[in-house]
């Protein structure tokens, strides 16, 4: 699940970097990345209980030998994992060009990178000390799924107000 998922990071951002500069408005494109989260994260949440069935078919059908096992579990896995992950992967250069079409090339990655490394602390604590023995994996991940959609909300309503405000030129 791990390999599956820092390959989808590294490979969302690869993806990225190729059309972030184009875009002209990348909060509006972060803000619906973050929607994307939320809904790939909710059909992985419903492929969970199949994994053992494809991973036991895998195996029937590959054998199981170390190898074929380790590829088995990271097919399985990126099954689930991928999808959310790539688009996790392509939000850190997004966010990235907008803060830089914000406020500037140096800070603007600095102010990324420091929220970023705070906001997964942060997350990675609470989920796994707090929400999980809390609410278990489904509440937790209701929680996850319901706060994108807020953020997602949020981004478009803040920048919507903030295009409105740039054209009345306040």
């Amino acid at each position: 699940m791990l390999a599956a998922f820092l390959f989808g990071i590294a490979a969302g951002s690869l993806l990225a970097r190729g059309f972030v500069d184009r875009l002209r408005r990348p909060l509006v494109a972060y803000a619906v990345g973050i929607a994307a989260v939320g809904l790939l994260s909710l059909v992985s949440l419903s492929l969970l209980p199949l994994l053992p069935g494809a991973f036991m078919a895998l195996v029937r059908r590959f054998g199981g030998t170390a190898g074929t096992l380790a590829l088995s579990q990271f097919a399985v896995a990126s099954c689930a994992m991928l999808p959310p992950a790539l688009v996790l992967g392509a939000l850190f250069p997004l966010l990235s060009r907008a803060q830089t079409a914000a406020s500037g090339a140096a800070s603007a990655v600095g102010d990324v990178y420091f929220v970023n490394t705070i906001g997964s602390a942060l997350g990675a604590f609470s989920a796994g000390f707090v929400l999980l023995p809390w609410l278990g994996l489904r509440g937790t991940a209701a929680v996850a799924i319901a706060v994108n959609a807020l953020a997602c909300a949020a981004l478009l309503f803040w920048h919507g107000h903030a295009s409105a405000r740039l054209r009345l030129g306040l």
